[in-house]
């Protein structure tokens, strides 16, 4: 689905302000003929979403009036959202499919959309535009941003994430942005339950533990998540090795011996987070008005060093190609403002938390959503534990696929061997 929005924004120095009316058309057009700039002279900024939940128009044009709103400057977007993929559809996966081919056909010809906003590949779902973003880096087809995050208006870059933000980084500086990113953890109600031990621990110490509240807080992560990053993309090639990877997967499988569940499974989901109680009800993991939220312990499923491994849901990058590089950092430098993390309902329709450090707390709230300030000191220490940052990609469900069906055939070993044959395979043609 492609759809088209042109904004111009016109400033008046003599009143000020603007006047603008809505043609039925979905465009904004200055009521000022002789203050606005001829339509061929306005740089012209095409737009690609991709997002795995539904977005509104109403919320695109709001995001996109704010973009243009908050610059000083005459400016054309269009913008086209790819098709979403869907489960046992095949009509509309095959137009996500027919959308991605005509799409990569475009970015080789050296043309393509001048900025992306897109989801990273959702494991047991559909894949993204860009498969591999770090190869996507490698191979130039972002633009550096280093020097435009310099002179950023609204992004405040020493607010966002540190460890996350890296990973949009390689040789050339930043290239893309995070948007979103998730790890996976379990809430314990404090006044139930108290940790004797010290934290943070690798995932073999929490198997070993003993603990029911680790062993199920180990077991609410992703099997892929225990390594980290799962491709060295400098060489082409798997980060560890056929045998660890057996060794760990027999590891994973000798904990999942049947025991009782202890506390919730945190999600990160809508630009929020919410836990599955034990009746499995969503619980908004937040206070807004009601003051008498309980309080929590949270414990993430740590990784083989002992540290959180978080995931990328979303990013944003501009096409190396764009003739408007300016006007393309316009929609990212709000896009990761703290304004629109805090309010803009775009975030609604993405996996993941916004970057901000700030983002949940009172100070900061999401859509009206915040923590206490107890639970929110108790997020921070987990999230500041991140000591691994990966985007999603194919990569992911081929290692998890490693435990899928090996139960029941009997041969672990011969499912590590396949899988691993598969890893290596991928990442040569990356």
């Amino acid at each position: 689905m492609r759809k088209k929005v042109l904004i111009i924004f016109v400033a008046l120095l003599i009143f000020g302000n603007f006047f603008g009316c809505k043609a039925d058309y979905g465009e904004e057009i200055s009521q000022n003929p002789q203050a606005m700039e001829s339509a061929s002279d306005v740089p012209t900024v095409r737009l690609c979403l991709d997002f795995f939940e539904d977005i509104s128009s109403n919320d695109i044009q709001s995001f996109l009036d704010q973009v243009i709103g908050r610059n000083n400057k005459a400016l054309q977007i269009e913008y086209e959202i790819a098709p979403r993929p869907a489960f046992g559809e095949e009509s509309a996966n095959a137009e996500r499919d027919n959308y991605l081919t005509y799409l990569r056909t475009e970015l080789m010809a050296g043309k393509g959309p001048d900025v992306f906003i897109c989801s990273a590949f959702s494991p047991g779902g559909g894949q993204g535009i860009f498969l591999y973003p770090r190869q996507a880096m490698n191979n130039h087809l972002f633009l550096p941003l280093d020097s435009y995050l310099a002179k950023a208006q609204y992004m405040e870059m020493d607010k966002l994430l540190p460890q996350v933000m890296e990973a949009g980084k390689n040789q050339e500086g930043w290239q893309l942005l995070p948007v979103t990113y998730e790890f996976r953890m379990r809430a314990y109600d404090k006044a139930q339950y108290q940790l004797d031990l010290d934290l943070p621990m690798t995932w073999s110490q929490m198997l070993e533990s003993g603990d029911p509240a680790l062993l199920s807080a180990a077991g609410s992560g992703f099997f892929c998540d225990i390594f980290g990053e799962l491709g060295d993309y400098d060489r082409d090639v798997p980060a560890m090795s056929e045998e660890e990877l057996l060794a760990r997967a027999e590891e994973k499988l000798r904990a999942e011996e049947p025991r009782p569940s202890q506390g919730d499974t945190v999600y990160m989901t809508a630009g929020w987070m919410e836990y599955i109680d034990e009746s499995g009800t969503a619980v908004d993991f937040s206070l807004g008005e009601n003051e008498a939220a309980g309080e929590y312990t949270l414990i993430p499923a740590y990784n083989i060093s002992g540290g959180v491994t978080a995931n990328v849901c979303t990013f944003a990058a501009i096409n190396r190609n764009t003739q408007c590089p300016d006007e393309a950092f316009m929609v990212l430098d709000y896009l990761l403002s703290k304004d629109c993390q805090s309010r803009d309902p775009i975030y609604s329709c993405m996996a993941g938390l916004s970057l901000h450090q700030e983002a949940g707390s009172k100070e900061c709230p999401i859509q009206g959503k915040y923590m206490s300030e107890e639970n929110f000191q108790e997020f921070s220490r987990v999230r500041d534990q991140i000591n691994a940052v990966k985007f999603y990609t194919p990569l992911d469900e081929t290692v998890s696929g490693c435990l899928h069906q090996a139960g029941e055939s009997g041969d672990l070993e011969a499912k590590v061997h396949s899988q691993y044959m598969k890893l290596k395979m991928m990442l040569a043609e990356s």
